[in-house]
């Protein structure tokens, strides 16, 4: 249980934003609690660390699905990390609120926030964020369906993602896009090529096992949608059954694409026992 007493010195209010900090992915409301027990005005109470305040309020809208102020504390935390000279996180709200804007134009890409990313990165010597910056153009290309681009500029880079061993997401980030542009571009081969150095690094320390997971099944997902295409059932059932025990980690469109699959799949059997249970699936999740 959270305290809110009100007499509190200025090092048992940081002690919030630290417990906040702890739990705000795994807990978010419980963090929310850290963060509205220290007192008003904020401006006062933890002057200082009022970036890292806002931070971490837009990371816990976006564990809660509050778009609107996940967008507008993102807003708040670039104003003080600019004014406290916090340049990481100028970074990462300027890379958020690119991405934010770029979700709700549907790919229509601004990309003012990324240069301004880029700037604080350049500033904070912030090697790790300059590269993100990198792929987030690789992103954007995907995102647009331009494949061919999305991999041209992931191959670039790709062995200086490799290369980073304090934090293996970048890598893996790569090889998910590679590996689903090419099954969008129907060369199963080099997109199995790509999924399997993606399977390698699941025992990377530096990656979050549920990340890393929530990419993998995307990639199943999608070859089995494609292997479904061209005729190929039984490879199509293989990747269903490999997406299967992952089901906690698929979004809302990952769950959807699965199902569909799943219902095409049967549909091709002419199982229309398991087609009637995939349609019930389909009401539920609906």
């Amino acid at each position: 249980m959270v305290s809110f007493g009100q007499n509190k010195n200025s090092q048992d209010v940081f002690r919030y934003i630290d417990s906040a900090d702890i739990y705000y992915s795994i807990k978010p409301k419980l963090a929310q609690q850290y963060l509205d027990s220290i007192p008003e005005p904020v401006t006062t109470s933890i002057a200082g660390r009022l970036a890292e305040y806002y931070q971490l309020k837009a990371l816990i809208n976006d564990r809660l699905n509050e778009g609107a102020k996940e967008f507008q504390n993102f807003m708040l935390a670039l104003k003080y990390a600019e004014q406290e000279q916090k340049y990481d996180i100028a970074g990462m709200s300027s890379i958020e609120l690119f991405y934010n804007i770029f979700i709700i134009n549907d790919g229509k890409a601004d990309v003012k926030y990324l240069e301004k990313a880029k700037a604080f990165y350049t500033l904070d010597n912030n090697y790790n964020g300059l590269i993100e910056i990198k792929q987030m153009y690789a992103f954007i290309e995907m995102y647009n369906h331009n494949f061919k681009k999305s991999n041209e500029l992931t191959l670039q880079h790709l062995e200086e993602y490799k290369n980073i061993t304090d934090d293996g997401y970048y890598y893996m980030y790569a090889l998910f896009m590679l590996s689903s542009n090419y099954t969008h571009l129907y060369n199963i081969d080099k997109a199995h090529k790509y999924l399997y150095h993606l399977e390698r690094i699941k025992n990377d320390t530096t990656i979050s096992p549920p990340l890393h997971d929530a990419h993998l099944v995307t990639i199943y997902t999608c070859l089995a949608d494609q292997h479904l295409k061209q005729k190929e059932i039984d490879s199509s059932f293989i990747y269903l059954n490999k997406a299967k025990p992952l089901r906690n980690y698929m979004s809302d469109a990952d769950l959807e694409n699965y199902y569909t699959v799943f219902l095409n799949y049967y549909d091709s059997k002419t199982d229309l026992k398991n087609k009637k249970k995939i349609c019930g699936f389909f009401t539920i999740i609906s």
